[in-house]
């Protein structure tokens, strides 16, 4: 019987550097959401997080009807960190 390795997480996504990149991202919005809800409460963190969450939803839309690839990338980022924020608060 074969024993599986377990994996790293540099194993599940190619591209370390951007991998990397994607993962501070989340973290640095997710912190000063975190630090939002200390102050103002859980309720403005969420609001918050889910507003950059349809921020970059909406500009995953925008990409797709001008075709530009750069502008997915830019705001697939900003819908990951904003969904990560609104986990992270769950």
């Amino acid at each position: 019987m074969r024993t599986s390795q377990p994996s790293t997480s540099l194993r599940k996504e190619p591209g370390t550097f951007r991998s990397l990149q994607r993962r501070t991202l989340r973290v640095l919005v997710a912190v000063q959401i975190s630090a939002l809800s200390r102050r103002a409460g859980r309720r403005a963190g969420l609001t918050t997080a889910l507003a950059i969450a349809a921020l970059g939803a909406m500009g995953v839309v925008a990409a797709g009807a001008l075709d530009s690839f750069a502008l997915l990338l830019a705001a697939s980022a900003v819908f990951g960190a904003g969904n990560a924020a609104v986990m992270l608060a769950r």
